[in-house]
């Protein structure tokens, strides 16, 4: 029998894989002191926190450095994973550019826009297929970092893509989601969702065989860490494979309903600070 190490008797799991947006953070985005005192806590306890979200390293690096907490992060739901303290590249599955290319053109078909994410190591900006100012999900979402945008009409210069993100009229959204789906059926997976800053549908494309749960489940192998061990937490439609991967997979009280429907447990929602109760009541 393996003897544990210093406190793992103690802990109840190894890996513990959190959302940042509706998990860790409200709403408001102002990171909690319950739940960040919470965070340590258990990273304190010898756990490996994972921060798991859709956003890139920059904005991911906006949560993680207040945070004061993640050794290991899951970027553009799953595409890449990264050492924090270093900003190591340790796996990365991006769109061939054989393919986002047409995917592109496909959304322009639709009347829709879509930015593409460079790679890492490239130029780090956001090329927009088409006008900034004509769609006001996406006119919201480049405020936040306008000059990571850049508008475009032609590829020349990008290789692959990290992802693509469309933005348009739902229903424009909806058809050209079916479309992809059918044309593009095992090369790239579609994830529809909306974000209450954008107050408007928003459709997310990566490549086939990229998920938080695919990334969670390859770095868990890495660390030596069986499943049984791992606790993910989140609330979204990007969070839905990870839960269902980890050992213990919960879901926010604000989860969309596929999360609760696919989560062992479900806790309070990240607006009464669900997340810190739940680590204070675990560990």
């Amino acid at each position: 029998m393996a003897v544990p190490e210093a406190g793992e008797e103690s802990r109840p799991f190894d890996l513990i894989a959190l959302d940042v947006d509706g998990t860790i953070l409200p709403d408001s985005k102002a990171l909690p002191e319950e739940t960040r005192a919470a965070i340590h806590a258990v990273a304190e306890r010898g756990a490996t926190i994972v921060i798991a979200t859709g956003r890139r390293w920059r904005t991911a690096m906006d949560v993680i450095e207040p945070l004061g907490a993640g050794d290991y992060l899951i970027q553009s739901s799953g595409a890449v994973v990264r050492r924090v303290a270093t900003a190591e590249i340790l796996l990365e599955r991006f769109i061939p550019g054989a393919i986002a290319r047409p995917v592109v053109e496909m959304g322009r078909a639709h009347g829709i826009t879509g930015v593409w994410y460079d790679m890492p190591g490239r130029t780090r900006k956001l090329h927009v297929f088409g006008s900034l100012q004509e769609v006001e999900s996406l006119r919201r979402y480049a405020s936040r970092n306008l000059a990571a945008f850049v508008e475009t009409e032609i590829f020349d210069g990008l290789a692959d893509a990290m992802e693509l993100v469309f933005f348009g009229e739902e229903d424009r959204l909806r058809a050209f989601q079916v479309e992809l789906e059918s044309r593009y059926a095992g090369k790239v997976r579609t994830m529809p969702w909306t974000n209450y800053a954008f107050a408007s549908l928003v459709l997310e494309v990566v490549d086939h065989d990229v998920s938080k749960g695919a990334a969670l489940e390859w770095l868990a192998k890495r660390l030596g860490v069986v499943r049984e061990r791992v606790l993910a937490i989140g609330d979204d439609v990007n969070d839905k494979e990870m839960i269902r991967w980890a050992g213990q997979g919960v879901a926010m009280g604000n989860a969309s309903q596929p999360i609760l429907d696919a989560a062992d447990e479900i806790i309070g929602p990240v607006e009464d600070e669900g997340l810190a109760t739940y680590l204070r009541r675990t560990f």
